[in-house]
C-alpha cells in the first residue's frame, strides 16, 4: 500500500494527540483508496438484474401505444405482455441464482426470503399521550429517551497507567478482527469489516500499534465515538405509534468496534479474576447463558415443592438500561475494584465526548453530544453494564437474606419460597423496594408497566387453591401487581405457574414454522441443492424450537419429541424431495439431519455438563436431579 509508505508508524513516544492524528489518518487513507479503486454503483429504475433486453424493447412498445391512444386495447395488450414478461425473467433469474449458490452464499438467499420490518411510521406517541409529526420532533423525542441527561454524576480521579499494555499482543487483534461478520452495518465513515481486513493484510503491524498505544495512552479516538443512531421496530409489538416500540441501535465506527472488542476480552479477563460480578449475574459472561438463569429459577421452585412450600417470582425490567449508565460512577467503580489502570483510563475515554447523529426517514439529523451511557452497539457495553449493576443483587440480599437475585443484563428476577403466599409477597415486596433504592443511587429506574410476577405451585390441587393464591397483589413503589395465570416470557423462556412448559414449546414450534415456511420456498425443484440449505436449516429452525428444551426434556415424554421429529421429517422431505412414505431412517440419513431423540438428548448432556462445571452457578445436589433426569435416562438408554 503506497499510503502507508508516506507515513511512519506510531514509535515508542506517542502522545494522545499522535493517536487521535493515526486514528483519523487510518480512516482517511482508507476511504481515499476505496474512492479511487472500488467501482462506483449507479441506482436507477433499471438496475435489477432480471433487466434485459426484451423488456427494455416491451416496454418502448407499451410507452409508444399510450402515446398514440392511452386506453386502447393495444395499450392494454402491451402492458399486460410487459408485466408477463417481467414476472417471467424474475422467476428464472431467481432460479438460477438459487441453482448457483454455494457454501456460505446461501445465507443470503436466507436473507431474502425473511420478511421485511417496515420504517418509523408517521407519527410517534410518548408515554406522557404527547405527538411527534415531523422529522425534527421526532428526532428529539427518540433521543431525549435513548440519550438521556448525566444528572448528579459523581466526581473521579484517573489512576496512574497500568501494565496491561505490556502484555499486549496482535493475536487478540486479529481474532476480534476476524470473528466479527463482514456484514455488520458500517458507522458514519461507511468503512465496512471487509475494508478494516483489507488494512490488516496491507499494513496489519499499524494495527496492532494503534491499539496499544490506545490503551497504553487510555485514548479512544474521537472520531471512533461519533455514532449514527438508526432507528428499529422492536418485534412483536401491537402499537408502532407508540415511542416503546422501538429501539436505537448505535453505528460505530468498524475500526473502533475491533478495539472495543479487546478491550472488552480484557475487561471480562479482569472482571473474572478479581470478582467483581455477582454470582447470579449471567450476561455478558463466557460459560453463562439465559437458560443457565432459568434453569436456577426452575430448581429453586422444584425444591420448594419437596418442602410443601410455593415459589413467586418477580421481575423487573431496568428502563433505558445502557443509556442511563453515570460516566463518573463507572469510572469510580472500576478503580474501586482496583481494575488495571490503562482499562480504567480507556473506560473513561470511551465513554466522554460522545456524539450522536440520528437518521429520521433515511436523512442524517445535526449531530448532538451524549451526555451519559454507554451505546448500545458497541462490544463493550455489555461488560460495562453488567460491573455497573454488579452491586445489585448483593446489596438487596443483605438485607433480606430470604430472597434469590437472577440477573442478566437489565433483565431482574427475584425469586423468594415461603409456606403461604403472604409471606412470599412480603420478600418480593422488600426485595423490589431495595431494588428500586439501590437503583436511584445509582442514576437507574425500573419500568414499572414490565413488572411481572409468577406463583410456582404444584399441580395437585391447584384447582383449589390456586385462585385463591392469584389474587395477591405485590406492591410495587405506586403499583400493584398480581400473579399472572398464565406463562410468563422471562429471558425467552415462557415459564407457567406449574413449570410444565407446554406454552414455551407451543410458541417456539409455531415461531420455527414460520422460517421454515419460508425456506422451502428456497429447496424446489429449480432451488438451493440441499447440501446448500442443511446449514440454514439447522441454524433458523432447528435451534429454535430447540431453545429450551433443556428445561422441559424427559425422553419418557414422547408427545414434544414427537413434535419436533415431524418438523424434521416435513424439512428433509422439503430439500430431498422424498415421498410422504419414506422411512423415518433413510430421512435422517439423506438429508443429514439428527433425530429429535438424539438432538434433544445432547443439549440437555452438554448443559448437565455445562451445570457440573461452573461451580458458581451450579445448583444444590438437592435441586439438581429434576434437571440432570432427562440426561440420565438418555444416557442409560444410549448404552443399553
Amino acid at each position: 500500500m503506497e499510503l502507508a509508505k508516506e507515513r511512519t508508524q506510531l514509535d515508542a513516544g506517542f502522545t494522545e494527540d499522535e493517536v487521535e492524528e493515526e486514528a483519523a489518518w487510518c480512516q482517511e487513507a482508507m476511504s481515499s483508496v476505496l474512492d479511487a479503486t472500488a467501482k462506483k454503483i449507479r441506482i436507477c429504475a433499471r438496475s435489477k438484474r432480471w433487466w434485459n433486453a426484451d423488456i427494455k424493447e416491451r416496454r418502448r412498445t407499451v410507452g409508444r401505444e399510450r402515446r398514440r391512444r392511452r386506453h386502447s386495447e393495444e395499450a392494454a395488450r402491451a402492458k399486460a405482455e410487459l408485466q408477463k414478461s417481467i414476472r417471467e425473467f424474475k422467476r428464472r433469474m431467481w432460479g438460477e441464482y438459487l441453482q448457483k449458490l454455494r457454501g456460505a452464499e446461501v445465507w443470503r438467499a436466507a436473507r431474502y426470503a425473511n420478511p421485511r420490518a417496515g420504517t418509523t411510521v408517521e407519527a410517534l406517541t410518548d408515554r406522557n399521550g404527547k405527538q411527534a409529526n415531523t422529522s425534527l420532533e421526532m428526532e428529539e423525542m427518540l433521543r431525549h429517551e435513548s440519550f438521556p441527561p448525566n444528572d448528579g454524576d459523581q466526581y473521579y480521579e484517573l489512576p496512574p497507567t497500568g501494565i496491561v499494555h505490556t502484555l499486549f499482543t496482535e493475536q487478540p487483534v486479529e481474532r476480534d478482527l476476524f470473528s466479527q461478520s463482514v456484514k455488520e452495518p458500517p458507522g458514519p465513515d461507511k468503512l465496512s469489516l471487509g475494508a478494516i481486513r483489507l488494512l490488516w493484510k496491507w499494513d496489519k503491524e499499524r494495527i496492532v500499534r494503534l491499539t496499544r498505544a490506545g490503551i497504553r495512552t487510555g485514548r479512544h479516538p474521537a472520531i471512533w465515538k461519533r455514532a449514527r443512531g438508526v432507528v428499529i421496530r422492536k418485534p412483536g409489538k401491537d402499537d408502532y405509534t407508540k415511542l416503546k416500540a422501538y429501539r436505537l441501535i448505535s453505528l460505530l465506527s468498524c475500526m473502533g468496534k475491533v478495539v472495543e472488542k479487546v478491550a472488552a476480552e480484557l475487561l471480562s479477563e479482569e472482571a473474572e479474576r478479581r470478582g467483581l460480578l455477582s454470582d447470579q449475574q449471567f450476561g455478558s459472561r463466557t460459560g453463562r447463558s439465559a437458560i443457565d438463569a432459568a434453569a436456577i429459577m426452575v430448581d429453586l421452585a422444584h425444591a420448594a415443592w419437596t418442602n410443601s412450600h410455593i415459589t413467586g417470582v418477580l421481575l423487573m425490567d431496568i428502563k433505558a438500561a445502557f443509556p442511563s449508565v453515570a460516566k463518573g460512577r463507572l469510572v469510580n467503580l472500576i478503580k474501586v475494584s482496583q481494575v488495571d489502570g490503562d482499562l480504567v483510563r480507556l473506560t473513561e475515554s470511551f465513554v466522554s465526548e460522545r456524539t450522536v447523529e440520528m437518521m429520521i426517514k433515511g436523512n442524517a439529523m445535526e449531530r448532538h453530544p451524549v451526555e451519559a451511557g454507554v451505546p448500545q452497539g458497541s462490544p463493550v457495553a455489555p461488560i460495562l453494564f453488567a460491573i455497573y449493576t454488579s452491586g445489585l443483587i448483593k446489596w438487596v440480599e443483605e438485607y433480606i437474606s430470604e430472597a434469590e437475585g437472577l440477573s442478566f443484563l437489565d433483565e431482574l428476577g427475584w425469586v423468594a419460597t415461603g409456606s403461604d403466599v403472604n409471606h412470599v409477597v412480603s420478600i418480593l415486596e422488600t426485595s423490589a423496594a431495595k431494588s428500586i433504592e439501590w437503583a436511584s443511587r445509582q442514576g437507574l429506574q425500573f419500568d414499572t408497566a414490565k413488572t411481572e410476577a409468577t406463583l410456582f405451585t404444584p399441580r395437585r390441587g391447584h384447582r383449589k387453591h390456586l385462585r385463591r393464591k392469584l389474587t395477591a397483589k405485590i406492591r410495587v413503589r405506586n403499583e400493584s401487581i398480581r400473579f399472572k395465570a398464565q406463562a410468563t416470557c422471562w429471558l425467552g423462556v415462557w415459564i407457567d405457574s406449574h413449570l410444565t412448559f407446554k406454552e414455551h414449546h407451543n410458541r417456539c414450534m409455531k415461531k420455527a414454522r414460520a422460517p421454515d415456511a419460508r425456506l422451502r420456498s428456497l429447496t424446489k425443484t429449480y432451488g438451493v441443492v440441499p447440501e446448500s440449505v442443511w446449514a440454514i436449516q439447522v441454524a433458523c429452525v432447528h435451534a429454535v424450537a430447540q431453545y429450551g428444551s433443556e428445561l422441559w426434556c424427559d425422553p419418557r415424554e414422547v408427545g414434544r419429541r414427537d413434535d419436533l421429529q415431524l418438523l424434521l421429517n416435513l424439512q428433509a422431505r422439503s430439500i430431498l424431495g422424498a415421498l410422504p412414505t419414506t422411512p423415518r431412517g433413510a430421512l435422517m440419513r439423506e438429508s443429514g439431519f439428527t433425530p429429535a431423540l438424539v438432538a434433544v438428548g445432547s443439549r440437555q448432556q452438554r448443559f448437565a455438563a455445562r451445570l457440573e462445571n461452573a461451580s458458581s452457578t451450579k445448583p444444590k445436589d438437592t435441586t439438581q436431579q429434576p434437571l440432570l433426569r432427562g440426561a440420565d435416562i438418555q444416557s442409560s438408554e444410549e448404552r443399553a
